[in-house]
C-alpha cells in the first residue's frame, strides 16, 4: 500500500520503496493527531522527496482544519486539503514556498476570492473541488503560468482566465454548468487532454481544438451530439462512458489509437470505423451495437486488443473465444500502452 494512515513516525525507507514501485506515497491524517515531532519528521521527508510525496489532511470529523499547522511543514511540495468542512488560517497555504501540487476541497468555505490566497502562481498542478456555493472566482488562475494540470469541480466564474496559460496541457471539468460554453477550451494552446464528467449539456460540437490528443466524456446528462471526431486531427484516445442519449457517433478521420465505449445503452452505431488505420485497442460494452458484427469485421493490422461485452455470459464467452482465435488480446502490454 502507498498510503500511510495517521503515522506517528515517518518511515522514509518505506516511502522510498513506494516511489521506486512507480506509485505516489501519501502520508495522511483525518483528524488532529499530529504533534510537532511528527510534523517535523513529515517536513524532513518532504524536503527529501519533494513532489513525489503527497501529504494529505482530510475529513477531520467536521472540525475546522487549522491551516497554521502547515507552517510546521514548509517544505511540502505536494499537498491535499480535501473533503474538509471548514478551514482556519487558509492564507498559510499561500506561504508555502515549495508547494507545487495542491488539491483543495473545503465544502463550507464561502470565499469567492480564495484563489488569491493559495499561491497559484507557483503551482504546476491544481485540483479545486466544489464548495457549497460553487462560487470561486477563477480569474487569479491567469497568474498560474506554471500550471500544467487543472481539475475544477463546479466552479466556472471567469474560467476563460486559463486560456492565457501556455503550459496547461491537461484540463478536467466536473459538473461544468450547461449555461457555460466550452469553446474557451479551444483557446488553450497547449491543451492535449480534456476530461468532462457530470454536468449537463446537449452537445459538445463547440469543442474544436486542433491539438487535442485525449478526450474522455463521462456521465454528462442529456448529451445527444458529439459532432464528428474527425475535427480533432491529433486525437489518439477517446473514451465515452455512461451516456444514455447518444444513438450514434462518427469517428471517421480521427487518428484514434484507443477507443473505449462503456454503458451507452442507446448507442447503436459507430460510423467511420473503417478509417481507423492506427487503432491499437478498442473496448465496447453495454451498448446497443451488434457485437457479433464487431467481432467478425476486418480490423486494421495495427489492432492488438479488443474487448466486446454486454450480452449473456455465454454470448460474451463465445465472442471472447472468437477474438482469441483471431489473435486479439484483452489488454495491451505495458510497453504498448
Amino acid at each position: 500500500m502507498g498510503r500511510f494512515f495517521e503515522p506517528q513516525t515517518i518511515d522514509e525507507t518505506a516511502i522510498e520503496a513506494v516511489i521506486a514501485s512507480g506509485r505516489t506515497p501519501v502520508v495522511q491524517y483525518s483528524h488532529p493527531a499530529y504533534p510537532d515531532a511528527v510534523l517535523g519528521a513529515v517536513d524532513r521527508a518532504c524536503r527529501r522527496f519533494g513532489e513525489a510525496l503527497e501529504v494529505r489532511f482530510f475529513a477531520h470529523r467536521g472540525q475546522p482544519f487549522e491551516g497554521r499547522i502547515l507552517g510546521k511543514i514548509p517544505n511540502v511540495a505536494n499537498l491535499s486539503l480535501d473533503t474538509l468542512t471548514s478551514i482556519a488560517d487558509v492564507q498559510v497555504v499561500g506561504e508555502l514556498r515549495q508547494l507545487r501540487r495542491l488539491r483543495f476541497g473545503v465544502y463550507q468555505l464561502d470565499s469567492p476570492d480564495i484563489l488569491r490566497a493559495l499561491g497559484v502562481e507557483r503551482l504546476t498542478r491544481l485540483s479545486l473541488a466544489e464548495n457549497r456555493k460553487r462560487n470561486f472566482d477563477l480569474a487569479p488562475l491567469a497568474d498560474a503560468k506554471a500550471l500544467t494540470h487543472l481539475f475544477v469541480q463546479g466552479h466556472s466564474k471567469n474560467i476563460e482566465a486559463v486560456t492565457s496559460l501556455t503550459r496547461l496541457e491537461d484540463l478536467s471539468l466536473s459538473g461544468f454548468p450547461a449555461r457555460r460554453d466550452l469553446a474557451f477550451a479551444n483557446r488553450i494552446a497547449a491543451l492535449r487532454r480534456l476530461f468532462l464528467i457530470l454536468g449537463s449539456r446537449e452537445s459538445l460540437e463547440e469543442l474544436d481544438h486542433p491539438g487535442l490528443e485525449d478526450l474522455r466524456v463521462v456521465w454528462v446528462k442529456t448529451l445527444a451530439a458529439l459532432g464528428p471526431l474527425g475535427r480533432f486531427p491529433r486525437l489518439r484516445r477517446f473514451a465515452l462512458e455512461d451516456q444514455l442519449h447518444l444513438s450514434s457517433i462518427d469517428v471517421a478521420g480521427a487518428p484514434l489509437e484507443r477507443l473505449r465505449i462503456s454503458n451507452c445503452k442507446s448507442l447503436s452505431r459507430i460510423d467511420g470505423l473503417e478509417t481507423l488505420d492506427r487503432l491499437r485497442a478498442i473496448m465496447v460494452d453495454r451498448t446497443a451495437i451488434d457485437l457479433d458484427a464487431l467481432a467478425d469485421r476486418p480490423w486494421p493490422s495495427s489492432l492488438r486488443a479488443i474487448v466486446l461485452w454486454g450480452g449473456s455470459r455465454a454470448r460474451n464467452r463465445a465472442i471472447r473465444e472468437r477474438l482469441d482465435a483471431r489473435g486479439y488480446r484483452e489488454t495491451l502490454a505495458g510497453s504498448e500502452a
